[in-house]
């Protein structure tokens, strides 16, 4: 292998590509797990400036068209947490890498996952697809749609060939005079690429989605030469270069995100459960308080019901006593009357 071609290749093994045929990128991508939010631009930006160094690598060592180079962005929905960079910054990138690499050299490729009921992240790629000038194209499709888009990714690859034409001059003396003869020849040369996967594994991801994905990864690999060179590039809340990344740290920091959200979630459960627990008893004592206060306005009524049916009796007994007493004293004056009619009328009176 040409010594300038070695350099290139250090150049993109030192930012974390590897040769297609070698790669730990499918072991590594199945074994990554979905979580978190969604970085896009962030991760656009890494795996642009990771294309920009290798591009001017090929300038310096005038190996301009060594690499074809071909970015798949994958995501199923809207950028919620980059950091790095703005839409307006991701523009002004997206010029630049247009004015360092030729569109022939470079095709980019966003395809949104199952956005049909997502509007927002639909219009965000739609914008990016339009920034990226003309080597850039948006696909939207389903998740069971991605091995057949990824069979037609795989159908270009193949296709593509570079033609180089020279010529050899031939002289001929003949006669007397020289006759000078230039004859075409051909050499064809099987296009070396440079793909780079960025890759969604927001939680939205996780299951099959994420099973389909890594599988059209794989079944692209798999049509690669030994001179192609990958690389892939996830994201979620960050961004991280695959080939660099320790899958096992990766995962035990989302396992103890998880664990960690499920005894925060469990506690406010728990507290929240408390607090329903206290507004019942708290129902409960008002219930029990509003049955004593009832309880005792019926013994209060019925005590005033009782004390009016003794006053109503005291009442009848005593006009009745003096009924009695009103109808005796006549009969009392006529028989003292009619006993000594000669008494006088003081002692009818007594």
């Amino acid at each position: 292998m040409d010594a300038k071609i070695v350099q290139c290749v250090g150049m993109s093994l030192l930012l974390g590509f590897e040769p297609a045929q070698k790669t730990s990128l499918p072991v590594k991508l199945e074994n990554i797990t979905c979580d978190g939010g969604t970085a896009m631009r962030d991760a656009i930006l890494v795996g642009t400036n990771m294309m920009l160094k290798i591009r001017q690598a090929h300038i310096e060592m005038e190996l301009p068209n060594l690499w074809q180079f071909v970015h798949l962005i994958i995501t199923d929905g809207e950028d919620n947490s980059s950091k790095q960079i703005t839409k307006q910054g991701l523009q002004n990138l997206m010029s630049k890498i247009g004015n360092s690499i030729p569109p022939q050299l470079l095709k980019t490729m966003y395809i949104g996952v199952d956005l049909d009921d997502n509007d927002e992240a639909r219009e965000e790629l739609e914008e990016l697809a339009e920034i990226g000038g003309e080597g850039a194209e948006l696909k939207c499709i389903s998740a069971d749609e991605m091995g057949q888009l990824f069979q037609g990714i795989i159908f270009q690859l193949k296709q593509r060939i570079q033609i180089q034409t020279a010529f050899i001059q031939q002289n001929n003396q003949q006669m007397g005079f020289l006759q000078m003869q230039r004859t075409p020849e051909i050499h064809i040369q099987r296009q070396r690429y440079l793909i780079l996967f960025t890759l969604d594994v927001s939680g939205s991801m996780e299951g099959q989605r994420w099973n389909k994905v890594t599988k059209a990864v794989r079944q692209i690999l798999g049509s690669l030469g030994n001179d192609d060179m990958v690389c892939g590039i996830v994201f979620n809340n960050n961004c991280h270069v695959v080939q660099k990344l320790n899958t096992l740290s990766w995962n035990k920091e989302i396992y103890d995100r998880r664990q960690q959200e499920a005894a925060k979630k469990k506690a406010e459960e728990e507290a929240k459960k408390q607090q329903q627990l206290k507004q019942q008893q708290q129902q409960q004592q008002q219930q029990q308080l509003q049955q004593l206060r009832e309880q005792q306005q019926r013994q209060m009524l019925v005590g005033l019901m009782l004390l009016d049916q003794q006053l109503s009796r005291l009442s009848v007994q005593e006009d009745s006593d003096d009924d009695d007493t009103s109808s005796h004293q006549p009969s009392s004056i006529k028989y003292q009357t009619n006993r000594d009619p000669s008494q006088s009328e003081a002692c009818v009176i007594q």
